[in-house]
């Protein structure tokens, strides 16, 4: 209880949602923004901490929920500066006259999420838990046990293991090139993919804080540069939310390696490198989007994607660059705005609500089932379809966790969900911390992880339970198979 007490963030949130919320009666555009900068602050002199290990960089409870307001609040100045650039008009008509949504409800949505993220944060406060997370970064920060040497060879397999299925045509775009996965069913071996790549990530960031650390050598860096550019290439087909992440995900690791955040000029001259590239490369990724179905330039039975990469982009290149810009702007300026869904469903009138009553959490939980154990669960609905169900529609449109708060409970999902997420968290970090892992295999474990927990915005709830389901099975083949006495500070090789 002290401790909740002692922490001048709980008063800064409930600060912020108290200026959110009298930004409904004040009824004016600008205060919304003076709101809106405030909750960024707020929260990125927070999240600035756990980069440099003031904090402890492994309680994703709570850093999922800073994350969740840095980004609505970031969401709502970009979409309002993009708005004005786009269509000329202030945010609240947009939200009015194109979208369809009173700014007020959208509002609403925005204090619902907020006291959402409060609960959550208010939660991550256990005392129990804080125990389990701090000793989770104490095992990890043994990394220096490691030995180095070995992960090279670490990623020299994955990076063959990545050239493989680029060259077979496995990686597709936004998926798999596979008749199953298309169709919907998942082959086995599929999530263990996805844990591969974002170690990846992990390892390759430790190389390069070795690399900068210790003497040159240029074999090193091909390494990294190799490694980067097959991650870079795998998150970038998956979307532009990936893809920024992925960044995120080196970045984190790299600082909790350094133990600190760069220098200021580093990150200067950083920001100013990748941000021409991120832009443009989201432009091409719109691009590509948008042309994916072009049989001209894709087809699925005569080439893979990443041979038809060089052709998306001599089309790109030859194209009106301002048209697609325009285009890429424009679909920005919605996407910035996340909690549309959640706004049109609090504005649904009561009598068309038909609340899901915990049958999304249900329905998540059997499509972590198996298909082989359990082939019917296609006939539970989950997504688009479960809110269809409730009374709304949306296609391609994020399946968050705070709009299944509302769908399945109203407002006191805003106390539910909460309380679903922490006892969630807890399980994951009891499998993390009930023996003692060695740091490699517990950043294996936890590094597709923070993925999940660092967009709170965008992931959907069963990614959650499929994580859990995973992660079991491979705490259990760990055990099985003693993987766990490997790559510690001694020779294999």
């Amino acid at each position: 209880m002290t401790k909740v007490l002692k922490d001048n963030f709980l008063y800064y949130l409930i600060l912020s949602i108290f200026i959110w919320s009298i930004s409904i009666i004040i009824d004016k555009l600008l205060f919304t923004y003076f709101a809106a900068f405030f909750g960024l602050y707020v929260t990125f002199s927070l999240i600035k901490k756990y980069f440099q290990q003031e904090k402890n960089p492994f309680g994703l409870l709570n850093i999922g929920s800073i994350f969740l307001i840095f980004t609505i609040n970031i969401g709502w100045i970009l979409s309002g500066f993009f708005i004005f650039i786009n269509y000329k008009i202030n945010l609240f008509d947009f939200l009015d006259n194109y979208l369809f949504v009173n700014y007020r409800n959208y509002i609403y949505a925005n204090v619902y999420t907020l006291l959402f993220c409060l609960i959550l944060y208010l939660l991550s406060l256990n005392k129990e838990l804080l125990r389990r997370e701090n000793s989770l970064n104490q095992s990890i920060k043994k990394f220096n046990e490691i030995n180095i040497s070995q992960l090279k060879y670490l990623v020299i397999i994955i990076i063959i293991l990545e050239a493989i299925l680029f060259y077979n045509g496995f990686i597709d775009y936004r998926g798999y090139a596979n008749e199953r996965y298309q169709a919907g069913i998942i082959s086995w071996y599929v999530p263990y993919l996805d844990f591969i790549f974002h170690f990846q990530i992990s390892i390759t960031s430790l190389l390069i804080f070795n690399f900068l650390n210790t003497k040159f050598l240029f074999k090193n860096l091909i390494i990294i540069l190799i490694s980067i550019i097959f991650f870079s290439i795998i998150f970038f087909s998956r979307g532009r939310y990936q893809f920024f992440f992925s960044y995120i995900e080196l970045f984190f690791w790299y600082c909790f390696f350094n133990k600190s955040l760069p220098k200021l000029k580093s990150l200067v001259i950083i920001f100013l490198i990748l941000v021409p590239i991120i832009y443009n490369l989201t432009i091409f990724n719109d691009f590509l989007r948008n042309n994916r179905d072009n049989q001209f330039i894709f087809d699925r039975e005569k080439t893979t994607f990443i041979n038809a990469l060089p052709k998306f982009y001599n089309l790109w290149r030859l194209s009106n660059k301002e048209e697609i810009e325009n285009k890429t702007s424009i679909n920005l300026t919605k996407r910035f705005l996340l909690l549309y869904p959640l706004a049109k469903s609090i504005e649904l009138d009561n009598e068309k609500k038909n609340h899901l009553l915990g049958e999304n959490i249900l329905n998540n939980i059997i499509w972590t089932v198996p298909r082989v154990i359990f082939p019917k669960k296609i006939n539970f609905e989950v997504k688009e379809d479960l809110m269809t169900k409730f009374g709304v529609y949306f296609t391609d449109t994020s399946d968050s966790i705070y709009l299944f708060s509302y769908l399945d409970f109203w407002i006191f999902g805003i106390l539910l969900y909460p309380l679903i997420l922490f006892f969630y968290w807890y399980f994951i970090i009891f499998l993390l911390t009930f023996r003692n892992y060695n740091p490699l295999i517990l950043i294996f474990f936890i590094s597709k992880g923070l993925l999940l927990f660092f967009s709170f915005g965008e992931g959907g709830s069963l990614a959650y339970f499929v994580y859990a389901r995973d992660l079991v099975i491979i705490t259990i083949l760990i055990s099985l198979f003693n993987i766990n006495n490997l790559f510690y500070n001694r020779k294999l090789f």
